[in-house]
């Protein structure tokens, strides 16, 4: 095997003859969180050739906050790997494409052909960047009418109301091309009444409300236009295909949590002992990508779990977040049906246990300890080496985000750069769970000069450098140690 510095010495001898990219790239479908929303990165390329760059500025969440890009990257077709997080974050770039990892000595970029089973991966939670301007569908073109097809008012832009409408169809929503009508179900009359109005509030159309007795209560439009519609934003077809449009993604921020209400549809709550837990699980993997990008920037802290249907002998996929964070997100998107909204407010009178997985690696607890000074005490008069004392108990084994975060609040406490990096950052971490080859596919890039990171499916990258043709073996080394 090369040594790393004969590689870096290889890549700077090169230098002067090549293109000035230190190519790490990402695939096409992969969301970085901008101040245009959640934006796939394949959307930023204008037919450039491959191994390029091209000038580009947009804000991104980045380390130390919003940075700016300067530059995107196409690198064509190559091979790839994908690492999947036990939370359920993944991302998929070529192997040099690095990753921040917390490790004993503190945090560290790690090339994806090096990442292992269990190295803690670096996720920015609470960016909170969403676009301020909600996505026109200027470019939608209806086939003509025909017969007596029904007129629609076709929107000429995204709306709380449409997105909300398109989160419903997501979750119990399909198509019948045959009569090229869009049925939604659901049990609960007031959803019903309100998909319907947004059906003629947002389209012009009456919808049908049906009460069948062998099956469940549903809004029915017949209209190919509406189908089409739903078809070129991209909600997909069938349980294992459905997504958040991209067009809901890149719109402001009250939008999308107008979708996920929708899509709550499919969502339920319960609790874990005595600690509440908010969930959904469904076919589409690929929704639930989308779902986990947008929680992370909400800052809801989350999982993903695999379970098994005896009845269909399938697998899917649930998202669940549990204590506070679930408590957050059922304040923050409400349920639109009573009986899960009643739920929910029971839910909301529970006090949650801290959280044991949500941890920081690279700390011990007795490390921590020794960091709160001697004689400080809280607002209640008590010693706070009394208070934080079980860190310095035995069967503490890790540090959980909570308590750094309480710890850095200590007036006097000096914490590590490294340590104040997450807590200013929101940096949670989730062990690698598995990181295979994922054959070849088009990858992209961007370039974030200053910190060289940026947050792509709620994972922290590192992002290509453009060197000039002048870079030294030093320039080399010290982008890449």
């Amino acid at each position: 095997a090369i040594h790393y510095m004969g590689h870096v010495g290889m890549m700077a001898a090169a230098q002067p003859f090549i293109s000035g990219a230190i190519s790490k790239c990402v695939v096409g479908d992969t969301l970085i969180t901008t101040e245009d929303g959640l934006i796939r990165i394949d959307s930023l390329h204008e037919d450039e050739s491959p191994d390029t760059f091209r000038d580009h500025v947009i804000k991104v969440a980045s380390l130390d906050g919003m940075q700016k890009t300067d530059a995107f990257y196409y690198g064509g077709v190559r091979p790839v790997r994908e690492v999947v997080l036990r939370s359920g974050h993944r991302v998929t770039g070529t192997p040099n494409h690095r990753l921040l990892v917390a490790t004993d000595a503190g945090l560290e970029w790690r090339m994806l052909h090096d990442i292992e089973p269990g190295d803690h991966v670096a996720q920015r939670y609470g960016a909170e960047l969403w676009s301020q301007l909600p996505v026109r569908f200027d470019d939608f073109a209806p086939s003509a009418p025909y017969g007596s097809q029904k007129a629609v008012t076709l929107p000429t832009e995204m709306t709380g109301e449409l997105a909300f409408l398109l989160g419903a169809f997501v979750a119990e929503g399909h198509i019948a091309r045959s009569t090229w009508t869009t049925t939604i179900t659901n049990a609960d009359q007031g959803v019903l009444e309100r998909v319907a109005a947004a059906f003629e509030s947002q389209f012009g159309v009456q919808a049908r409300i049906v009460h069948p007795q062998d099956r469940c209560s549903s809004v029915i439009v017949a209209s190919k236009t509406i189908v089409e519609l739903l078809t070129w934003l991209g909600c997909g077809e069938g349980a294992a295909n459905k997504r958040i449009p991209d067009a809901v993604l890149r719109s402001p921020r009250d939008m999308v949590l107008a979708f996920v209400q929708g899509l709550a549809l499919d969502a339920y709550t319960t609790t874990m002992g005595s600690t509440p837990k908010w969930a959904i699980c469904v076919e589409s993997g690929g929704l639930l990508d989308d779902l986990q990008a947008v929680l992370t920037n909400l800052g809801i802290v989350h999982s993903r779990i695999t379970k098994h249907n005896r009845e269909y002998d399938k697998d899917y996929d649930e998202v669940y977040a549990s204590g506070e964070h679930a408590r957050h997100l059922i304040r923050l998107i409400p349920f639109a049906e009573q009986d899960k909204a009643a739920r929910a407010q029971e839910l909301l009178s529970l006090l949650p246990s801290q959280s044991t997985a949500d941890v920081v690696p690279g700390i011990t607890p007795g490390q921590l300890e020794a960091l709160i000074p001697y004689g400080t005490r809280n607002d209640r008069g008590e010693l706070l080496r009394t208070e934080f004392a079980f860190l310095g108990d035995r069967r503490t084994k890790h540090v959980s985000w909570t308590t750094l975060e309480r710890v850095a609040a200590i007036p006097g406490v000096e914490l590590p750069d490294w340590l104040w990096q997450v807590v200013e950052d929101g940096l949670h971490f989730s062990p690698v769970s598995s990181i295979e080859d994922a054959g070849e596919r088009e990858v992209y890039d961007i370039s974030v000069p200053g910190p060289h990171a940026f947050v792509a499916n709620g994972i922290v990258n590192h992002n290509t450098v453009n060197l000039p043709e002048e870079a030294t073996i030093e320039d080399v080394e010290q982008l890449h140690l």
